[in-house]
């Protein structure tokens, strides 16, 4: 049965510290090494398309290069009454 001891005993269990992480530095390294050789392979393979698949090929790598922009919501209301300043008729329009 679940009561306020056994809660207390499952927290103790799930918050113990020095738990070590799944991927080692060798795994991490090996990743890397398997990435850049890859990357080169893709930069080389650019150099082989045309304009237009190159262009294609940027459009769709970016959105992961570039930061995500928010949208801006902006609104103006126009004033009911027109305000003149009082210079206005000084001027020679």
């Amino acid at each position: 049965m679940f009561n306020s001891e056994s809660a207390k005993a499952a927290g103790r269990k799930s918050s113990r510290k020095g738990i070590p992480n799944q991927v080692d530095a060798k795994t991490k390294e090996i990743l890397d090494r398997v990435l850049t050789r890859l990357l080169e392979d893709v930069e080389q393979g650019l150099d082989e398309l045309k304009l237009s698949e190159k262009l294609t090929a940027v459009a769709k790598l970016l959105p992961y290069y570039l930061p995500k922009k928010s949208a801006l919501d902006f609104s103006y209301e126009e004033p009911k009454e027109k305000i003149r300043p009082p210079w206005f008729s000084e001027v020679d329009v």
